[in-house]
């Protein structure tokens, strides 16, 4: 039985184990020298390392403009960076649903683009790999153009497929929400995306800094052309009008929320004899008393 049988069948998949890894790394078959390399390093924990952080791309449709190239929403009209109307927005055929050619893309075109943008002498495409990470909030579904009707969006909705039922109605009958009638803390802002993750293969400093270097130069032309870029995995603070407000504009040399200032406090007295040095005396107290 084969592996992708097995998956489909109860009986066999419950008998599976890891034993095909070992039966891989003792077979002699031609066309498994790569798969055992890779056992190897898995063995020897020489994983690939992480050329810097991991690129967020936006899969909405972009502007025609060539100046702006801003992510659209599919419902648009115009540009709500530039104001350019969204009719005939670039888009690419797939499975009978339009979408936009930056999403297209495949690992190895990345890496070819990765490449080209390093340092010269180049390193070898198959030092460096590029793992993709697509992200839905919702079913697949299709909406269609509001400049061109007769073209189909593919875009992914949350509640495409989810039913609502009042247990007040005697009749059991379904009822489908739209997202317009919830509020935009419950809807996610974009429907779908797409991050992409950089590795180096081989381990050498040299080759890791220049793949390094192409890599840091490939995301700042993505992030110029309208992709988000995601810095890390650290917790941030969540946007809200209230933080917005207290922190610096994105333009200050020091950006962060302002430390506030505290008042000048006197110490508090650790003992009665603290707090009488620490206070002034008064006239009484200066006065001699004498011995009856």
């Amino acid at each position: 039985t084969r592996l992708s049988e097995a998956a489909r069948d109860p009986e066999s998949f419950v008998l599976l184990t890891d034993c095909i890894i070992e039966a891989v790394g003792m077979s002699l078959q031609p066309g498994l020298e790569r798969a055992n390399v890779l056992l190897q390093r898995l063995r020897s924990r020489r994983f690939y390392k992480a050329v810097g952080g991991p690129i967020s791309i936006d899969m909405r449709p972009k502007c025609k403009n060539p100046k702006c190239g801003f992510p659209t929403n599919v419902k648009d009209k115009y540009c709500s960076e530039c104001g350019a109307s969204t009719k005939c927005r670039a888009k690419e055929e797939c499975n009978g649903l339009y979408v936009p050619p930056h999403t297209t893309a495949k690992p190895d075109e990345m890496v070819k683009e990765i490449v080209k943008h390093c340092d010269k002498p180049r390193p070898d495409e198959s030092c460096v790999r590029v793992h993709i990470v697509d992200i839905q909030h919702g079913k697949k579904t299709s909406e269609a153009d509001p400049r061109e009707p007769a073209i189909k969006w593919q875009v992914y909705r949350p509640l495409t497929k989810v039913h609502f039922y009042n247990p007040k109605e005697r009749e059991e009958m379904q009822t489908n929400i739209t997202e317009a009638n919830l509020p935009g803390i419950y809807v996610p802002g974009v429907d779908s995306l797409r991050l992409i993750y950089c590795y180096v293969t081989e381990e050498d400093e040299e080759l890791y800094r220049r793949v390094a270097v192409g890599y840091e130069r490939w995301r700042a032309q993505k992030h110029q052309r309208g992709h988000s870029e995601q810095l890390g995995i650290d917790n941030s603070v969540s946007p809200s009008p209230q933080f917005a407000a207290r922190t610096v504009p994105r333009g200050s040399p020091t950006r962060g929320r302002p430390m506030p200032t505290l008042p000048e406090m006197s110490p508090t007295p650790s003992s009665p004899i603290a707090a009488a040095r620490s206070s002034p005396r008064s006239s009484v107290d200066s006065t001699p008393v004498g011995r009856a």
